[in-house]
Protein backbone atom coordinates (compact mmCIF):
# COMPACT_ATOMS: atom_id res chain seq x y z
CA UNK A 1 0.00 0.00 0.00
CA UNK A 2 1.81 3.30 -1.06
CA UNK A 3 0.88 5.87 1.12
CA UNK A 4 1.38 8.95 -1.06
CA UNK A 5 -1.33 7.52 -3.57
CA UNK A 6 -3.73 6.53 -0.66
CA UNK A 7 -3.87 9.67 1.19
CA UNK A 8 -4.30 11.15 -2.41
CA UNK A 9 -7.14 8.60 -3.30
CA UNK A 10 -8.81 9.55 0.55
CA UNK A 11 -8.93 13.12 -0.67
CA UNK A 12 -10.10 12.68 -3.81
CA UNK A 13 -12.93 10.78 -2.17
CA UNK A 14 -13.81 13.00 0.52
CA UNK A 15 -13.66 15.82 -2.57
CA UNK A 16 -16.44 14.24 -4.40
CA UNK A 17 -18.64 13.07 -1.88
CA UNK A 18 -18.91 16.41 0.37
CA UNK A 19 -18.57 18.41 -3.31
CA UNK A 20 -15.87 20.88 -1.68
CA UNK A 21 -14.09 21.30 -4.98
CA UNK A 22 -18.01 22.79 -6.53
CA UNK A 23 -18.59 24.55 -3.52
CA UNK A 24 -15.45 26.68 -3.25
CA UNK A 25 -15.74 27.30 -7.72
CA UNK A 26 -19.45 28.27 -7.19
CA UNK A 27 -19.28 30.64 -3.66
CA UNK A 28 -15.84 31.70 -4.02
CA UNK A 29 -15.12 31.51 -7.42
CA UNK A 30 -18.29 32.73 -9.28
CA UNK A 31 -19.71 34.65 -5.96
CA UNK A 32 -22.98 32.58 -6.46
CA UNK A 33 -25.65 31.11 -4.14
CA UNK A 34 -23.98 33.02 -1.15
CA UNK A 35 -26.95 32.81 0.50
CA UNK A 36 -26.23 28.74 0.42
CA UNK A 37 -24.25 28.81 2.99
CA UNK A 38 -25.78 31.24 4.82
CA UNK A 39 -28.94 29.08 5.14
CA UNK A 40 -26.98 26.24 5.72
CA UNK A 41 -25.22 27.82 9.08
CA UNK A 42 -28.92 29.13 10.24
CA UNK A 43 -30.03 25.69 10.13
CA UNK A 44 -28.12 23.93 12.17
CA UNK A 45 -28.03 26.62 14.31
CA UNK A 46 -31.93 26.25 14.96
CA UNK A 47 -31.61 22.63 15.48
CA UNK A 48 -28.78 23.26 17.94
CA UNK A 49 -31.08 25.80 19.88
CA UNK A 50 -34.42 23.71 19.42
CA UNK A 51 -32.23 20.59 21.04
CA UNK A 52 -29.89 21.76 23.41
CA UNK A 53 -31.80 22.42 26.68
CA UNK A 54 -33.20 19.18 26.86
CA UNK A 55 -30.19 16.67 25.94
CA UNK A 56 -28.02 19.18 28.78
CA UNK A 57 -31.16 17.95 31.54
CA UNK A 58 -31.03 14.66 30.39
CA UNK A 59 -26.77 15.11 30.63
CA UNK A 60 -26.55 16.95 33.59
CA UNK A 61 -29.28 14.43 35.88
CA UNK A 62 -27.33 11.49 34.70
CA UNK A 63 -24.64 12.28 35.59
CA UNK A 64 -25.58 13.90 39.54
CA UNK A 65 -27.45 10.68 39.72
CA UNK A 66 -24.17 8.48 38.85
CA UNK A 67 -21.73 10.63 41.28
CA UNK A 68 -24.73 9.93 43.54
CA UNK A 69 -24.28 6.46 43.99
CA UNK A 70 -20.87 6.39 43.16
CA UNK A 71 -21.12 5.08 39.68
CA UNK A 72 -19.51 8.35 37.78
CA UNK A 73 -17.26 5.80 35.47
CA UNK A 74 -21.11 4.15 34.39
CA UNK A 75 -21.38 7.78 33.18
CA UNK A 76 -18.81 7.41 30.11
CA UNK A 77 -20.06 3.86 29.39
CA UNK A 78 -23.45 4.57 28.61
CA UNK A 79 -21.79 7.54 26.58
CA UNK A 80 -19.71 5.33 24.59
CA UNK A 81 -21.97 2.11 24.23
CA UNK A 82 -24.65 4.23 22.93
CA UNK A 83 -22.52 5.82 20.61
CA UNK A 84 -21.09 2.84 19.11
CA UNK A 85 -24.51 1.25 19.02
CA UNK A 86 -26.53 4.18 17.43
CA UNK A 87 -23.11 3.90 15.44
CA UNK A 88 -23.57 0.30 13.88
CA UNK A 89 -27.49 1.68 13.07
CA UNK A 90 -26.45 4.06 11.20
CA UNK A 91 -23.38 1.99 9.44
CA UNK A 92 -25.63 -0.69 8.01
CA UNK A 93 -27.38 2.01 5.87
CA UNK A 94 -24.28 3.77 5.27
CA UNK A 95 -22.28 0.94 4.17
CA UNK A 96 -24.84 -0.41 2.38
CA UNK A 97 -25.24 2.74 0.32
CA UNK A 98 -21.86 3.68 0.03
CA UNK A 99 -20.33 0.41 -1.05
CA UNK A 100 -22.75 -0.85 -3.57
CA UNK A 101 -24.97 1.88 -4.14
CA UNK A 102 -22.53 4.38 -5.16
CA UNK A 103 -21.35 5.07 -8.90
CA UNK A 104 -17.61 6.62 -8.09
CA UNK A 105 -16.77 2.25 -8.33
CA UNK A 106 -17.56 2.45 -11.98
CA UNK A 107 -14.39 4.80 -12.15
CA UNK A 108 -12.30 3.15 -9.47
CA UNK A 109 -13.04 -0.35 -10.84
CA UNK A 110 -10.01 -0.19 -13.81
CA UNK A 111 -8.22 1.76 -11.88
CA UNK A 112 -4.55 0.46 -10.91
CA UNK A 113 -5.69 0.12 -7.00
CA UNK A 114 -5.33 -2.55 -4.43
CA UNK A 115 -8.65 -3.38 -2.62
CA UNK A 116 -7.27 -2.52 0.84
CA UNK A 117 -6.69 0.70 -0.71
CA UNK A 118 -9.80 1.18 -2.19
CA UNK A 119 -11.13 -0.02 1.13
CA UNK A 120 -9.43 2.36 3.22
CA UNK A 121 -10.39 5.13 1.36
CA UNK A 122 -13.88 4.58 1.11
CA UNK A 123 -14.35 3.69 4.85
CA UNK A 124 -12.42 7.09 5.60
CA UNK A 125 -15.43 8.77 4.15
CA UNK A 126 -17.93 7.05 5.64
CA UNK A 127 -16.28 7.27 9.12
CA UNK A 128 -16.04 10.76 8.62
CA UNK A 129 -19.95 10.96 7.86
CA UNK A 130 -20.02 8.45 11.09
CA UNK A 131 -18.44 11.19 13.14
CA UNK A 132 -21.46 13.43 13.52
CA UNK A 133 -22.87 10.36 16.02
CA UNK A 134 -19.81 11.13 18.15
CA UNK A 135 -19.82 14.87 17.99
CA UNK A 136 -23.87 14.76 19.08
CA UNK A 137 -23.40 11.77 21.76
CA UNK A 138 -19.76 11.22 23.26
CA UNK A 139 -18.11 14.86 22.96
CA UNK A 140 -20.25 16.63 25.19
CA UNK A 141 -20.32 13.82 28.03
CA UNK A 142 -16.50 13.65 27.51
CA UNK A 143 -15.80 17.14 28.05
CA UNK A 144 -18.84 17.57 30.61
CA UNK A 145 -17.04 14.80 32.60
CA UNK A 146 -13.37 16.12 32.43
CA UNK A 147 -15.04 19.37 33.70
CA UNK A 148 -16.72 18.20 36.73
CA UNK A 149 -13.88 15.62 37.59
CA UNK A 150 -11.12 17.95 37.36
CA UNK A 151 -9.15 15.70 35.22
CA UNK A 152 -5.47 15.99 33.78
CA UNK A 153 -3.80 16.52 30.83
CA UNK A 154 -3.40 12.28 29.89
CA UNK A 155 -7.12 12.07 30.19
CA UNK A 156 -7.43 14.85 27.28
CA UNK A 157 -5.82 13.27 25.04
CA UNK A 158 -7.21 9.86 25.82
CA UNK A 159 -10.62 11.28 25.28
CA UNK A 160 -9.05 12.76 22.09
CA UNK A 161 -7.66 9.53 20.61
CA UNK A 162 -11.22 8.05 21.68
CA UNK A 163 -13.05 9.99 20.07
CA UNK A 164 -11.47 10.00 17.05
CA UNK A 165 -11.59 6.20 17.01
CA UNK A 166 -15.24 5.95 17.89
CA UNK A 167 -16.82 5.16 15.31
CA UNK A 168 -14.15 3.13 13.52
CA UNK A 169 -15.63 -0.33 15.32
CA UNK A 170 -19.42 0.33 14.88
CA UNK A 171 -18.45 0.91 10.91
CA UNK A 172 -15.95 -2.18 10.95
CA UNK A 173 -18.89 -4.40 13.02
CA UNK A 174 -21.64 -3.40 10.48
CA UNK A 175 -18.98 -4.25 7.54
CA UNK A 176 -18.15 -7.68 8.93
CA UNK A 177 -22.06 -8.62 8.59
CA UNK A 178 -22.98 -6.96 5.34
CA UNK A 179 -19.88 -8.34 3.59
CA UNK A 180 -20.66 -11.81 4.19
CA UNK A 181 -24.65 -11.48 3.93
CA UNK A 182 -24.46 -9.87 1.27
CA UNK A 183 -22.63 -12.76 -0.73
CA UNK A 184 -24.73 -15.13 1.19
CA UNK A 185 -28.28 -14.05 0.83
CA UNK A 186 -29.62 -15.06 -2.57
CA UNK A 187 -32.54 -13.19 -2.26
CA UNK A 188 -32.14 -9.92 -4.09
CA UNK A 189 -35.21 -8.23 -3.98
CA UNK A 190 -35.46 -8.56 -0.44
CA UNK A 191 -31.77 -7.92 0.35
CA UNK A 192 -31.86 -4.25 1.37
CA UNK A 193 -34.97 -4.77 3.27
CA UNK A 194 -33.71 -7.62 5.19
CA UNK A 195 -30.72 -5.09 6.55
CA UNK A 196 -32.86 -2.26 7.29
CA UNK A 197 -35.09 -4.72 9.66
CA UNK A 198 -31.76 -5.75 11.14
CA UNK A 199 -30.82 -2.24 11.85
CA UNK A 200 -34.23 -1.43 13.01
CA UNK A 201 -34.42 -4.03 15.52
CA UNK A 202 -30.49 -2.86 16.59
CA UNK A 203 -31.53 0.46 17.35
CA UNK A 204 -34.58 -0.90 19.34
CA UNK A 205 -32.09 -2.70 21.68
CA UNK A 206 -29.70 -0.12 21.90
CA UNK A 207 -32.46 2.18 23.27
CA UNK A 208 -34.14 -0.73 25.33
CA UNK A 209 -30.46 -1.18 26.86
CA UNK A 210 -30.09 2.38 27.80
CA UNK A 211 -33.73 2.65 29.61
CA UNK A 212 -33.26 -0.52 31.73
CA UNK A 213 -29.53 1.04 32.38
CA UNK A 214 -31.04 4.10 33.79
CA UNK A 215 -33.47 2.12 35.93
CA UNK A 216 -31.57 -0.51 36.84
CA UNK A 217 -29.10 1.94 37.68
CA UNK A 218 -30.81 4.62 39.89
CA UNK A 219 -34.75 3.73 39.87
CA UNK A 220 -35.95 2.90 43.62
CA UNK A 221 -36.84 -0.50 42.45
CA UNK A 222 -33.44 -1.69 44.42
CA UNK A 223 -33.78 -3.46 47.45
CA UNK A 224 -31.53 -2.16 50.27
CA UNK A 225 -29.28 -5.47 50.21
CA UNK A 226 -28.59 -4.74 46.71
CA UNK A 227 -28.23 -0.79 46.87
CA UNK A 228 -25.65 -1.80 49.60
CA UNK A 229 -24.06 -4.35 47.50
CA UNK A 230 -23.64 -1.48 44.95
CA UNK A 231 -22.24 1.45 46.99
CA UNK A 232 -19.63 -0.82 48.34
CA UNK A 233 -18.49 -1.94 45.31
CA UNK A 234 -19.04 0.14 41.88
CA UNK A 235 -17.34 -1.49 39.52
CA UNK A 236 -19.28 -4.83 40.30
CA UNK A 237 -22.10 -3.13 38.37
CA UNK A 238 -19.67 -0.99 35.79
CA UNK A 239 -17.79 -4.80 35.21
CA UNK A 240 -21.82 -6.07 34.71
CA UNK A 241 -23.13 -3.99 32.34
CA UNK A 242 -19.97 -3.36 30.46
CA UNK A 243 -19.96 -7.29 29.41
CA UNK A 244 -22.65 -6.39 27.01
CA UNK A 245 -20.03 -4.24 24.72
CA UNK A 246 -16.54 -4.59 26.10
CA UNK A 247 -14.77 -2.59 24.67
CA UNK A 248 -16.70 0.15 26.86
CA UNK A 249 -14.35 -0.95 29.89
CA UNK A 250 -11.64 -0.32 27.82
CA UNK A 251 -12.79 2.86 27.40
CA UNK A 252 -13.88 3.65 31.14
CA UNK A 253 -10.27 2.06 32.82
CA UNK A 254 -8.30 4.58 29.84
CA UNK A 255 -9.87 7.82 31.39
CA UNK A 256 -10.80 6.75 34.81
CA UNK A 257 -8.04 4.19 36.53
CA UNK A 258 -4.47 6.28 35.70
CA UNK A 259 -1.65 5.07 35.62
CA UNK A 260 -0.06 2.21 34.11
CA UNK A 261 -3.76 0.17 34.28
CA UNK A 262 -5.22 3.27 31.91
CA UNK A 263 -2.39 3.05 29.63
CA UNK A 264 -2.61 -0.71 29.36
CA UNK A 265 -6.61 -0.53 28.77
CA UNK A 266 -6.08 2.52 26.42
CA UNK A 267 -2.88 0.78 24.62
CA UNK A 268 -5.57 -2.70 24.26
CA UNK A 269 -8.46 -0.20 22.60
CA UNK A 270 -6.40 1.28 20.31
CA UNK A 271 -5.09 -2.05 19.16
CA UNK A 272 -8.71 -3.52 19.27
CA UNK A 273 -9.35 -1.03 16.68
CA UNK A 274 -5.80 -2.03 14.52
CA UNK A 275 -7.09 -5.54 14.43
CA UNK A 276 -10.41 -5.40 13.43
CA UNK A 277 -9.30 -2.65 10.66
CA UNK A 278 -6.66 -5.22 9.42
CA UNK A 279 -9.84 -7.97 9.34
CA UNK A 280 -11.55 -5.55 7.37
CA UNK A 281 -8.92 -5.30 4.75
CA UNK A 282 -9.24 -8.87 4.48
CA UNK A 283 -12.94 -9.22 4.34
CA UNK A 284 -12.24 -6.77 1.45
CA UNK A 285 -10.33 -8.05 -0.59
CA UNK A 286 -12.41 -11.46 0.04
CA UNK A 287 -15.88 -10.34 -0.59
CA UNK A 288 -16.25 -6.80 -1.61
CA UNK A 289 -15.15 -6.66 -5.68
CA UNK A 290 -16.77 -10.09 -6.02
CA UNK A 291 -19.86 -8.99 -4.27
CA UNK A 292 -20.31 -5.48 -5.88
CA UNK A 293 -19.72 -7.06 -9.57
CA UNK A 294 -22.16 -10.06 -8.67
CA UNK A 295 -24.66 -7.06 -7.76
CA UNK A 296 -23.54 -5.02 -10.82
CA UNK A 297 -24.33 -8.33 -13.30
CA UNK A 298 -27.68 -8.89 -11.81
CA UNK A 299 -28.86 -5.32 -12.47
CA UNK A 300 -27.83 -5.62 -15.79
CA UNK A 301 -29.68 -8.62 -16.57
CA UNK A 302 -32.64 -6.72 -15.20
CA UNK A 303 -32.49 -3.36 -17.60
CA UNK A 304 -35.20 -4.72 -19.92
CA UNK A 305 -38.69 -5.21 -18.50
CA UNK A 306 -40.52 -7.90 -19.79
CA UNK A 307 -44.26 -8.14 -20.84
CA UNK A 308 -45.10 -10.28 -18.12
CA UNK A 309 -43.67 -7.79 -15.51
CA UNK A 310 -45.33 -4.99 -17.20
CA UNK A 311 -48.76 -6.50 -16.97
CA UNK A 312 -48.18 -7.41 -13.63
CA UNK A 313 -47.27 -3.67 -12.90
CA UNK A 314 -50.41 -1.98 -14.84
CA UNK A 315 -52.49 -4.89 -15.35
CA UNK A 316 -56.66 -4.98 -14.74
CA UNK A 317 -55.44 -6.76 -11.77
CA UNK A 318 -53.96 -3.75 -9.94
CA UNK A 319 -54.68 -0.36 -10.25
CA UNK A 320 -52.41 2.40 -10.72
CA UNK A 321 -52.36 3.31 -7.41
CA UNK A 322 -51.23 0.41 -6.47
CA UNK A 323 -48.94 -0.03 -8.70
CA UNK A 324 -47.53 3.16 -7.91
CA UNK A 325 -47.47 2.66 -4.70
CA UNK A 326 -45.59 -0.51 -4.62
CA UNK A 327 -43.13 1.61 -6.44
CA UNK A 328 -42.46 3.99 -3.82
CA UNK A 329 -41.98 2.03 -1.49
CA UNK A 330 -39.91 -0.73 -3.05
CA UNK A 331 -37.59 2.47 -4.20
CA UNK A 332 -37.62 4.02 -0.31
CA UNK A 333 -36.82 0.47 1.25
CA UNK A 334 -34.50 -0.70 -1.25
CA UNK A 335 -31.91 2.44 -1.10
CA UNK A 336 -30.36 2.33 2.58
CA UNK A 337 -29.84 6.13 2.86
CA UNK A 338 -33.87 7.44 1.58
CA UNK A 339 -35.29 4.62 4.74
CA UNK A 340 -32.98 5.26 7.37
CA UNK A 341 -33.73 9.37 6.74
CA UNK A 342 -36.98 8.78 6.26
CA UNK A 343 -37.72 6.94 9.93
CA UNK A 344 -35.10 8.08 12.06
CA UNK A 345 -36.28 11.62 11.85
CA UNK A 346 -39.51 11.01 12.84
CA UNK A 347 -38.94 8.92 15.94
CA UNK A 348 -35.83 10.65 17.32
CA UNK A 349 -37.75 12.96 19.27
CA UNK A 350 -40.37 10.42 20.41
CA UNK A 351 -37.52 8.59 21.66
CA UNK A 352 -35.81 11.34 23.93
CA UNK A 353 -39.28 11.87 25.09
CA UNK A 354 -39.66 8.58 25.97
CA UNK A 355 -35.69 8.45 27.36
CA UNK A 356 -35.86 11.71 29.38
CA UNK A 357 -39.23 10.30 30.60
CA UNK A 358 -37.24 7.28 32.16
CA UNK A 359 -34.61 9.23 33.85
CA UNK A 360 -35.42 9.49 37.79
CA UNK A 361 -34.05 11.59 40.47
CA UNK A 362 -34.38 15.13 42.34
CA UNK A 363 -34.82 17.21 38.60
CA UNK A 364 -36.85 14.96 37.37
CA UNK A 365 -39.26 14.98 40.50
CA UNK A 366 -38.81 19.20 40.60
CA UNK A 367 -40.05 19.01 36.96
CA UNK A 368 -42.87 16.78 37.40
CA UNK A 369 -43.83 18.79 39.96
CA UNK A 370 -44.44 21.52 36.76
CA UNK A 371 -47.20 18.87 35.25
CA UNK A 372 -49.95 20.66 36.57
CA UNK A 373 -49.32 23.65 35.20
CA UNK A 374 -48.53 22.42 31.93
CA UNK A 375 -51.25 19.58 31.49
CA UNK A 376 -53.98 22.04 30.79
CA UNK A 377 -51.96 23.47 27.86
CA UNK A 378 -50.70 20.05 26.76
CA UNK A 379 -52.70 19.55 23.37
CA UNK A 380 -51.27 22.87 21.81
CA UNK A 381 -47.43 21.99 23.03
CA UNK A 382 -47.73 18.74 22.31
CA UNK A 383 -49.19 19.31 18.64
CA UNK A 384 -45.90 21.81 18.38
CA UNK A 385 -43.97 18.91 19.85
CA UNK A 386 -45.32 16.09 16.90
CA UNK A 387 -44.80 18.98 14.70
CA UNK A 388 -41.34 19.43 14.86
CA UNK A 389 -41.17 15.77 15.44
CA UNK A 390 -42.71 14.82 11.72
CA UNK A 391 -42.14 18.35 10.02
CA UNK A 392 -37.72 17.30 9.63
CA UNK A 393 -38.15 13.94 7.95
CA UNK A 394 -36.50 15.08 4.92
CA UNK A 395 -38.99 13.39 2.44
CA UNK A 396 -41.26 16.10 1.97
CA UNK A 397 -38.41 18.25 0.66
CA UNK A 398 -36.67 15.49 -1.66
CA UNK A 399 -40.17 14.34 -3.25
CA UNK A 400 -38.55 14.79 -6.87
CA UNK A 401 -35.00 14.99 -5.88
CA UNK A 402 -34.83 11.53 -4.40
CA UNK A 403 -35.71 9.85 -8.49
CA UNK A 404 -32.76 11.20 -9.00
CA UNK A 405 -32.05 8.92 -12.81
CA UNK A 406 -35.27 7.30 -12.64
CA UNK A 407 -37.23 11.40 -13.06
CA UNK A 408 -36.86 10.27 -16.75
CA UNK A 409 -38.91 7.01 -15.96
CA UNK A 410 -41.43 8.98 -14.07
CA UNK A 411 -42.39 11.38 -16.74
CA UNK A 412 -42.91 8.24 -19.11
CA UNK A 413 -45.43 6.67 -16.91
CA UNK A 414 -48.87 6.78 -18.51
CA UNK A 415 -50.36 8.32 -15.55
CA UNK A 416 -51.26 11.26 -14.47
CA UNK A 417 -48.94 14.00 -12.70
CA UNK A 418 -51.80 14.45 -10.40
CA UNK A 419 -51.86 10.75 -9.27
CA UNK A 420 -48.19 10.39 -9.22
CA UNK A 421 -48.63 13.43 -6.61
CA UNK A 422 -50.80 11.56 -4.66
CA UNK A 423 -49.38 8.54 -4.33
CA UNK A 424 -45.87 9.98 -3.69
CA UNK A 425 -47.40 11.87 -1.01
CA UNK A 426 -49.37 9.15 0.70
CA UNK A 427 -46.44 7.54 0.79
CA UNK A 428 -45.05 10.60 2.93
CA UNK A 429 -47.64 11.34 5.16
CA UNK A 430 -47.71 7.70 5.84
CA UNK A 431 -44.28 7.61 7.59
CA UNK A 432 -45.03 11.64 8.84
CA UNK A 433 -47.31 10.21 10.84
CA UNK A 434 -45.28 8.10 12.87
CA UNK A 435 -43.81 10.74 15.13
CA UNK A 436 -47.56 12.40 15.91
CA UNK A 437 -48.70 8.70 17.24
CA UNK A 438 -45.39 8.20 19.37
CA UNK A 439 -45.64 12.00 20.42
CA UNK A 440 -49.30 10.77 21.78
CA UNK A 441 -48.20 8.00 23.10
CA UNK A 442 -45.19 9.40 25.19
CA UNK A 443 -47.25 12.56 26.55
CA UNK A 444 -50.20 10.27 27.17
CA UNK A 445 -48.13 8.23 30.24
CA UNK A 446 -45.44 11.31 30.80
CA UNK A 447 -48.44 13.67 31.25
CA UNK A 448 -51.14 11.36 32.40
CA UNK A 449 -53.48 12.83 29.79
CA UNK A 450 -56.79 11.60 28.81
CA UNK A 451 -58.05 9.95 25.50
CA UNK A 452 -59.57 12.88 24.09
CA UNK A 453 -56.53 15.15 24.65
CA UNK A 454 -53.97 12.67 23.17
CA UNK A 455 -56.49 11.91 20.02
CA UNK A 456 -56.70 15.81 19.89
CA UNK A 457 -52.92 16.11 19.85
CA UNK A 458 -52.80 13.63 17.19
CA UNK A 459 -55.63 14.80 14.56
CA UNK A 460 -54.08 18.44 15.06
CA UNK A 461 -50.30 17.72 14.75
CA UNK A 462 -51.43 15.71 11.28
CA UNK A 463 -53.00 18.37 9.84
CA UNK A 464 -50.15 20.73 10.60
CA UNK A 465 -48.33 18.43 9.24
CA UNK A 466 -50.19 17.89 5.85
CA UNK A 467 -49.76 21.31 5.08
CA UNK A 468 -46.09 21.55 6.14
CA UNK A 469 -45.07 18.99 4.19
CA UNK A 470 -47.07 20.24 1.43
CA UNK A 471 -45.04 23.53 1.62
CA UNK A 472 -41.85 21.52 1.57
CA UNK A 473 -42.86 19.83 -1.37
CA UNK A 474 -43.30 22.97 -3.37
CA UNK A 475 -39.90 23.86 -2.64
CA UNK A 476 -38.13 20.72 -4.17
CA UNK A 477 -41.15 20.92 -7.28
CA UNK A 478 -39.71 24.49 -8.33
CA UNK A 479 -35.99 22.90 -8.31
CA UNK A 480 -35.45 19.25 -7.69
CA UNK A 481 -31.86 17.94 -7.31
CA UNK A 482 -31.49 15.25 -10.03
CA UNK A 483 -27.77 15.49 -10.74
CA UNK A 484 -26.44 13.15 -7.97
CA UNK A 485 -24.02 10.07 -8.04
CA UNK A 486 -24.74 9.15 -4.25
CA UNK A 487 -28.51 8.42 -2.52
CA UNK A 488 -27.15 10.62 0.36
CA UNK A 489 -26.15 13.70 -1.44
CA UNK A 490 -30.33 13.62 -2.59
CA UNK A 491 -31.12 13.68 1.46
CA UNK A 492 -27.99 14.94 3.18
CA UNK A 493 -26.66 17.46 1.02
CA UNK A 494 -29.97 18.87 -0.62
CA UNK A 495 -30.16 22.58 -0.21
CA UNK A 496 -34.40 22.37 -0.38
CA UNK A 497 -33.72 20.36 2.87
CA UNK A 498 -31.87 23.22 4.51
CA UNK A 499 -34.72 25.41 3.13
CA UNK A 500 -37.70 23.65 4.63
CA UNK A 501 -35.53 23.82 7.95
CA UNK A 502 -36.50 27.54 8.59
CA UNK A 503 -39.81 26.93 7.90
CA UNK A 504 -40.40 24.15 10.31
CA UNK A 505 -38.77 25.88 13.20
CA UNK A 506 -40.16 28.98 12.32
CA UNK A 507 -43.94 27.40 12.71
CA UNK A 508 -43.22 25.72 15.78
CA UNK A 509 -41.21 28.70 17.06
CA UNK A 510 -43.45 31.61 16.37
CA UNK A 511 -47.22 29.39 17.59
CA UNK A 512 -44.95 28.84 20.44
CA UNK A 513 -43.48 32.04 21.71
CA UNK A 514 -47.09 33.62 20.20
CA UNK A 515 -48.74 30.55 23.29
CA UNK A 516 -46.71 31.74 25.72
CA UNK A 517 -47.47 35.50 25.28
CA UNK A 518 -51.07 35.24 24.87
CA UNK A 519 -51.57 32.38 27.93
CA UNK A 520 -53.26 34.57 29.73
CA UNK A 521 -55.55 35.67 27.27
CA UNK A 522 -56.59 32.83 24.95
CA UNK A 523 -57.31 29.53 26.68
CA UNK A 524 -55.89 26.04 25.77
CA UNK A 525 -59.39 24.88 23.71
CA UNK A 526 -58.53 28.75 21.84
CA UNK A 527 -54.81 28.29 21.01
CA UNK A 528 -55.81 24.37 19.86
CA UNK A 529 -58.66 25.62 17.75
CA UNK A 530 -56.43 28.21 15.69
CA UNK A 531 -53.92 25.80 14.91
CA UNK A 532 -56.32 23.25 13.59
CA UNK A 533 -57.78 25.71 11.33
CA UNK A 534 -54.44 27.06 10.24
CA UNK A 535 -53.62 23.30 9.51
CA UNK A 536 -56.99 22.86 7.47
CA UNK A 537 -56.69 26.29 5.95
CA UNK A 538 -53.14 25.71 4.93
CA UNK A 539 -53.46 22.60 3.48
CA UNK A 540 -56.76 23.49 1.12
CA UNK A 541 -54.38 26.57 -0.27
CA UNK A 542 -51.50 24.70 -1.11
CA UNK A 543 -52.57 21.59 -2.38
CA UNK A 544 -53.83 22.37 -5.33
CA UNK A 545 -50.16 24.50 -5.63
CA UNK A 546 -48.52 21.92 -5.02
CA UNK A 547 -50.41 19.78 -7.16
CA UNK A 548 -49.57 22.17 -9.85
CA UNK A 549 -45.97 23.04 -9.46
CA UNK A 550 -45.66 18.77 -9.31
CA UNK A 551 -46.84 18.50 -12.84
CA UNK A 552 -44.98 21.52 -14.07
CA UNK A 553 -41.93 19.79 -12.91
CA UNK A 554 -42.73 16.34 -14.70
CA UNK A 555 -43.37 18.55 -17.61
CA UNK A 556 -39.81 20.35 -17.83
CA UNK A 557 -36.85 19.15 -19.68
CA UNK A 558 -34.13 17.92 -17.65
Amino acid sequence: MKWKRLISLISTLINSHYGISYKKFIYFKKKERLWEPILITFAIFSMIVGMVPLYSIIMKTSFEQMTAMGLQNLFLMQAFTATTFIGFFFGLFIVVNYLFFSREMKVLLPLPLKPSEVMTAKFSVIILDQMLISLVLLLPPLIYFGVKTSQGLLYWFFAAVIFLLSQILPVMLATVIILPLYRVIKFDRYRDFFIFILASLLLVASLFFVAITNRMSFSGGFSPEALARILSDPESLINKVGRIYPPAILVVKSLTAGGFEGLIAFLGFVVLHVFVFLLLLYMGKKFYYSTYIELQEAHAKRTKVGKDELERLFGKSRSRFAALMAREWKYFLRVPSFSFNGFINVVIFPILLLIFASVNGEQMEEIKRFIPLIKPYAVPLGVLVAVLAGGINSLSPTLLSREGRLFIELKALPVSPTTIFVVKFTHIMTITIIAPIFVSIALHMFLELSLIQSLSIFFISTVNLLFLNLLQTMIDSKKPVLDWDNPSKAMKQNINVALTIPIIFGFVGGFGYLGFVLKGTLSPVVMSSILLLVGVAGSALCAPIATRMFGSALSRDV
